[in-house]
């Protein structure tokens, strides 16, 4: 492991009030990962690498997660009311507990917890990191700039409105993928139902000829022989595909979930999702809006700008820019300024950011320019997403069909050769 390069690590830390933590960090050393948790006010019981570790009691306890997950919009209903009764006059205890009345909330087991820990003198921020899947760093950060500026209220509407706008571009990008996902399952479906059920029927009507298969046609028969759950003989093929499927997509899935986490796999994730021909356009643009978006609310809610960088890395979805934010860092550490480290990053950060961070660091208004870039990355998936939709809808009709008509052009094509050949034999 080289000295420096970030790395996911595993780490166990306890909170002054017992609370015990385990979870992951991604940083240039152990004690990095310590003096981050130090600074959160845990105290690190336990850092190493983490390693790859593919278990059955770790996809079980996944599989039992499945539904608890707190969504976005849950999380986004919870923040609005907290700001709401807040901004009311409510003290902190008082609003927690207010919220775990509500015993229909997912979040209301999580508000009682909360009250009590802010009740005995801990700080919310300090709370909120026992529960890390729920509020994340960027989440949490929002919170302890408010407490230490003493403006919690303000901070809360900013998360609110953060919150908002991330469901709202998430809408926009299931507007445009749902149908791509749609379509592309029931071509599955399709593909899959004739190759592996309704080509057997054709194969002894095939046999009952004693014709010769063309190529394709033969070919198609073999695939269907090794994909079909239901043997020539018409008992079970143990070794179909089909019937391993469920597993082996949950379990490979669950392999992807722990390999991407390395930083080499997901940096190099990124510089191939980022080049996709049809979708690979947006997703930059996503990241980059993410990434603006929370390195310009950051700044605002008073978050120094180191900060404010890790903050908008991690709320990009990219490993990527999470690499570079360390660069970044280390640079605005060193009286380096930002502009120039995002130069050695031309595709990852193009000029339209360029340009207005730069604008940002000469005029002194960061924050400002780095909006400006997100409200122009939020126009630019506005148009790629009603051009894509259109596109799309037409591209994937005719697949449909072509895929589709293509396997039925293949079945008949022996009794279209057979036809052919008798009508050929009574001219004769």
């Amino acid at each position: 492991m080289m000295a420096g390069e970030p790395t996911t690590w595993a780490y166990t830390a306890v909170s002054p009030a017992g609370v015990r933590r385990k979870a992951t960090m991604v940083a240039s050393s152990s004690r990095e990962v310590s003096a981050t948790l130090e600074a959160e006010g845990w105290i690190p019981l336990a850092v190493s690498p983490q390693r790859f570790a593919f278990t059955f009691d770790g996809v079980w306890e996944a599989a039992q997660g499945l539904g608890s997950r707190i969504t976005t919009n849950q999380l986004t209903d919870w923040t609005l009311s907290v700001h709401q009764l807040l901004r009311a006059g409510l003290s902190v205890p008082a609003t927690l507990e207010s919220m775990s009345e509500d015993r229909s909330s997912p979040l209301a087991e999580i508000s009682e917890a909360l009250a009590e820990a802010v009740t005995q003198g801990e700080q919310l921020s300090e709370a909120m990191a026992a529960y890390p899947k729920v509020f994340d760093a960027v989440y949490r950060s929002y919170i302890s700039a408010g407490e230490t500026t003493g403006g919690l209220v303000p901070a809360a509407e900013r998360l609110a409105d953060m919150l908002t706008r991330k469901v709202r571009m998430r809408n926009k990008i299931q507007a445009v993928m749902t149908y791509p996902v749609l379509i592309g399952a029931t071509i599955a479906v399709l593909v899959i139902g004739i190759v592996a059920f309704l080509v057997p029927r054709f194969t002894e009507t095939f046999e009952s000829l004693g014709a010769e298969l063309p190529a394709a046609t033969q070919a198609l028969v073999t695939l269907s022989d090794i994909i079909s759950p239901i043997s020539s003989e018409g008992g079970i093929n143990w070794f179909s595909p089909l019937l391993h499927a469920p597993w082996l997509v949950f379990l490979l899935w669950k392999l992807w979930v722990q390999v991407r986490d390395r930083p080499a796999v997901a940096s190099r994730w990124d510089r191939l999702r980022f080049r996709l021909p049809i979708f690979g356009k947006l997703l930059h643009k996503l990241s980059l809006y993410r990434w603006a978006s929370t390195f310009a609310s950051a700044l605002e809610s008073g978050v120094s700008e180191p900060q404010s960088l890790e903050l908008a890395a991690n709320a990009s979805g990219s490993r990527w820019q999470q690499q570079a934010a360390v660069q970044f860092q280390d640079a605005l550490r060193s009286g380096r300024s930002l502009s120039t480290e995002l130069t050695a990053f031309p595709f990852l950060y193009p000029p339209k950011i360029l340009t207005l961070v730069k604008a940002g660091e000469e005029a002194g208004e960061m924050a400002a320019m780095v909006s400006q870039a997100a409200r122009a990355y939020d126009d630019d998936i506005d148009r790629i997403v009603s051009t894509l939709s259109s596109k799309i809808e037409v591209a994937l009709l005719l697949t449909v069909g072509a895929v589709v008509g293509s396997l039925i052009f293949i079945l008949y094509l022996p009794i279209f050769e057979l036809s052919s050949s008798a009508l050929q034999g009574l001219r004769g």
